[in-house]
């Protein structure tokens, strides 16, 4: 944060109406990329971390990966391993490469 000191502030300064700070912030998020623990980091022009999607469902007690979204690419690779029962597909499992996981019931039209 170079920049805010160079103009006196520093993130103490913050507050939701300080647009030259959270300029500033936004700034850095877009401009910053570094090979972490978990692989690639960066982040897209919305603030969020890009990152691989697995998708999984639990299958007969074991995790099934039912495909990919790369966030950078906006590209599914879907491998039609899903298992319906009646129009719920049961236990879907969405996980980045960054330890966030959610479980989801999705319905079938």
């Amino acid at each position: 944060m170079d920049r805010l000191h160079k103009y006196g502030k520093s993130l103490k300064d913050f507050n939701y109406n300080n647009k030259e700070i959270a300029d500033d912030i936004y700034s850095a998020i877009n401009s910053t990329q570094f090979l972490g623990v978990s692989g690639f980091v960066a982040f897209s022009s919305q603030g969020d971390r890009i990152a691989l999607t697995q998708i999984e469902q639990v299958i007969n007690g074991n995790y099934v990966v039912l495909g990919y979204y790369d966030t950078q690419a906006d590209n599914l690779s879907w491998f039609n391993r899903e298992v319906w029962r009646g129009k719920f597909l049961l236990y879907c499992s969405i996980s980045y490469t960054y330890t966030i996981s959610y479980t989801l019931v999705l319905f079938n039209n």
